[in-house]
């Protein structure tokens, strides 16, 4: 997308969307738009077409688009999750409830290097998708009961991390995701005067020291040196 098409808003180019949410290009350089209530759309590598993807989505209003290990595209929006395939078929996962409740209201999706498929939902629960499984999963070791969950993040040494909306940062090993919750060795992060504490961890970001970036309401950095 060039800078001077956003500027001049031409939106035959750019969106065809009058309010754009979310936006991600993928492998095959694909742009793919997501929509506050209009859908989902997506250009092609040289940006010459336009396509919609609005047949057969739960909902129009896309919260959050990523790319799979194996190049499906995952799309989380107000009513659940749905996988384009490379095959440019559209389909819905299931699983996404919490004690007989229906929880699909999606905050973001991650995929880990494992090719798992994390999503955060509105209610604050974390859910976890596996080839195997084929359905979502609720995750929710003794650690995440009570705290509502925002993003979910996998650095280069094999740490999963899981920011909270109202309370801190939790780090913990991969392998050690589904031990015992006796067995989780478990780090714990709160911003200097309690700039975490206070607000919803919108991003995790590596550097190439391995520092970890985050937003809430600042940009706040946990050193390398200090994990």
């Amino acid at each position: 997308v060039c800078s001077s098409d956003l500027l001049n808003r031409n939106t035959s180019k750019v969106s065809p969307f009058i309010s754009a949410r979310v936006v991600m290009e993928d492998s095959k350089r694909r742009l793919w738009i997501g929509s506050n209530d209009e859908g989902l759309a997506y250009q092609n590598a040289q940006r010459s077409s336009l396509t919609l993807v609005n047949d057969d989505l739960p909902s129009k209003s896309i919260r959050s688009i990523i790319e799979g290990n194996n190049g499906d595209i995952w799309i989380g929006t107000s009513n659940g999750v749905v996988v384009y395939d490379t095959n440019n078929n559209l389909s819905k996962i299931g699983g996404l409830e919490y004690n007989g409740l229906q929880d699909a209201t999606i905050v973001r999706l991650y995929c880990d290097i494992y090719g798992a498929i994390w999503a955060t939902t509105t209610a604050g629960n974390v859910y976890r998708y596996t080839k195997r499984d084929g359905v979502f999963r609720i995750y929710k070791p003794k650690f995440l009961q009570g705290v509502i969950v925002s993003i979910v993040f996998q650095d280069s040494m094999g740490y999963m991390w899981f920011g909270l909306r109202n309370n801190s940062v939790y780090r913990v090993k991969t392998t050690e995701l589904f031990a015992d919750d006796t067995d989780i060795h478990l780090q714990q992060y709160v911003g200097q005067e309690g700039f975490i504490s206070q607000s919803e961890i919108n991003t995790f970001m590596e550097d190439d020291n391995k520092n970890i970036w985050n937003t809430v309401r600042i940009i706040f950095r946990i050193c390398n040196s200090n994990i």
